[in-house]
């Protein structure tokens, strides 16, 4: 499966990808996320694939159209998941510009429309101003100011629109 927009393609996770994925997880990016050994994020990967092919998560990794590079990945989780159900990060180098946008608008209508789920949330540490304004921008709302693993965060949620099918 794959998704294409005018910036950006998501494919789904697959082995292949895991050397660059790795690459482009910048010190930047894993200091943001919390990241701290490069065997971990490998294992993980790992672990997300599994989840992926027994259609528990959906995990795609983001290609720049222009450079054809893997920038970043999104996923989105259970509903029950601790941390919120969207997990997303993009390479520094290419922020601005409407990627991050563009990857969450691929993404939502397609989970929602796989998953018959019709929320999805998102937690960010208050210290990630850029995540959280993006995903404001998007349409997240403010749930709540929760205790996170590393400090505060807000809670964010993201509520499916029905189109109306009155005249």
């Amino acid at each position: 499966m794959e998704f294409r927009g005018e910036l950006i393609t998501l494919k789904e996770l697959c082995e292949d990808y895991f050397d660059e994925y790795i690459t482009m997880f910048s010190s930047k990016v894993r200091r943001i996320l919390h990241v701290t050994d490069e065997g971990c994020e490998r294992q993980f990967l790992y672990y997300r694939l599994m989840q992926h092919d027994r259609r528990e998560v959906f995990f795609f990794c983001m290609f720049d159209n222009a450079s054809q590079k893997l920038i970043g990945s999104i996923e989105l989780r259970s509903p029950n998941d601790s941390r919120g159900q969207l997990g997303v990060w993009l390479n520094e180098a290419f922020w601005g510009g409407g990627r991050f946008l563009e990857a969450l608008t691929l993404i939502v209508e397609a989970y929602f429309e796989r998953s018959g789920i019709d929320v999805v949330t998102a937690h960010v540490d208050t210290s990630n101003i850029r995540s959280y304004k993006a995903l404001k921008k998007f349409g997240f709302i403010d749930v709540a100011t929760i205790d996170g693993p590393y400090g505060k965060q807000y809670a964010l949620a993201y509520k499916r629109r029905r189109h109306s099918s009155a005249p």
